[in-house]
Parts: structure tokens; C-alpha cells; sequence
């Protein structure tokens, strides 16, 4: 058996070596998620390889629809997101159609421009669609969450799937659940998610996912 160490370095293995292959495989696995999950104690094999297939997946654009319970009132709009790099464009649409906000984030700021073009920034999103919109919208942490993986950061809680996809997560004081998944590409993606805060309930349906490879 070959195994492949580098660029220009391999190393002939006998078959009775086979265990130890395997685990320095999944070592490595392990020290890949780290930076994503926190510490991988107690985590299973199929969630470790699930989050690893999800390491270089950072561009995306999605078309769905959003529902939100804040404060006693309920709203529901579209949800268009685009992210590329560090940029993400989010706009808000209302159910007949018309713009409710336009959210574009990025490593300088975020800036909100609502329906009647009136312009608003910050540096964290979740504030600035507190103050405008009336609701919290929490982009840092949420570009993570829907793809179905833990944001940077200490987790609390996380349970999986038999395939080792996330179906529930406790995180930065929010609980995610996750109710369906789909292929998208090479990736299993979330389909219907719901995200709980003391204070608000979040529930997307992601009708179409597109991937930049």
C-alpha cells in the first residue's frame, strides 16, 4: 500500500500497518475540525468526517423564506443571501414582493438599506437589524449555521444524526435545530432549520442552495 505524506514524499506500508494508517487519518480529521467545533472529545467518526467536508466550503448563495416570532409580533419575508469571501449580501423581501431591507456585511461594517433607501451601519449585524428592522438577525454566526456546521467558537451542546449531520446545536446563548437536509454537489446541506433565543424564534425553508466551487 502507497501512502501519500506530501507533495513529493511517499512511504510503501505493509497491510498489517492498516490500523495505524487509520488512526493517524483520523488525527489529522481531528485537528482539521478543531478550529471549527472546539474540542473534538466524544464526537462521533461520521460527524468528524461530515464537518470535514464542510472545511472548504465558504461561498454560497441560497433562496428561501424566513419566519420570525420577536416581542409577541410574527413577520415573514424572502431571504436572498449571497457570500463570497468575506462579503455577504442579504436582502428581505416582503410576501408580495417588495424589499424590506437590503443587508450587505463585510470585515469593515454592515450596512442596512431599507425599503425607502434610507442607509444605516454598524459593525455587527445583529444590533443594527435589532435597531431597524425590529428584530435580531444574527448574520455572524447564522453564515455558519445554515450550512450546517458550528460557527468559530465554544460550543455547548451538539447532536447528530446517524450520518453524522447536526441536528440539534447550543451556541452563543442560541439552540439550532435542524430538520432536513439535501444533496447540493459533493454536500449535504440544511433544508429546514429553526433558531431559539430567549427572546426569538427563526425559522428558515431554503428552497434552492448553489455552491462556488
Amino acid at each position: 500500500m502507497i501512502l501519500l505524506l506530501s507533495n513529493h514524499q511517499y512511504i510503501r506500508q505493509s497491510r498489517f500497518d492498516l490500523p495505524g494508517v487509520l488512526l493517524a487519518w483520523l488525527v489529522s480529521v481531528v485537528f482539521l475540525i478543531c478550529p471549527i467545533m472546539g474540542f473534538a472529545d466524544d464526537i462521533p467518526l461520521a460527524a468528524l468526517q461530515h464537518q470535514h467536508s464542510l472545511v472548504g466550503l465558504n461561498d454560497f448563495a441560497l433562496e428561501g423564506r424566513m419566519a420570525v416570532q420577536y416581542d409577541g409580533r410574527g413577520y415573514s419575508c424572502q431571504i436572498h443571501w449571497h457570500k463570497t469571501g468575506d462579503s455577504q449580501q442579504i436582502s428581505l423581501i416582503s410576501p408580495l414582493g417588495n424589499t424590506i431591507a437590503d443587508i450587505n456585511a463585510s470585515a469593515d461594517g454592515v450596512m442596512l438599506v431599507t425599503s425607502d433607501n434610507k442607509q444605516y451601519s454598524a459593525q455587527d449585524a445583529e444590533q443594527l437589524t435589532e435597531q431597524i428592522l425590529g428584530w435580531p438577525l444574527p448574520v455572524r454566526l447564522l453564515h455558519d449555521w445554515i450550512l450546517g456546521r458550528p460557527a468559530p467558537g465554544p460550543v455547548i451542546a451538539q447532536q447528530w444524526d446517524s450520518a453524522g449531520k447536526l441536528i440539534k446545536l447550543n451556541q452563543s446563548d442560541w439552540s439550532v435545530e435542524y430538520a432536513e437536509y439535501k444533496e447540493v454537489e459533493k454536500y449535504s446541506l440544511p433544508t429546514k432549520l429553526t433558531l431559539r433565543h430567549p427572546k426569538i424564534y427563526l425559522r428558515f425553508i431554503i428552497d434552492d442552495w448553489q455552491v462556488m466551487l
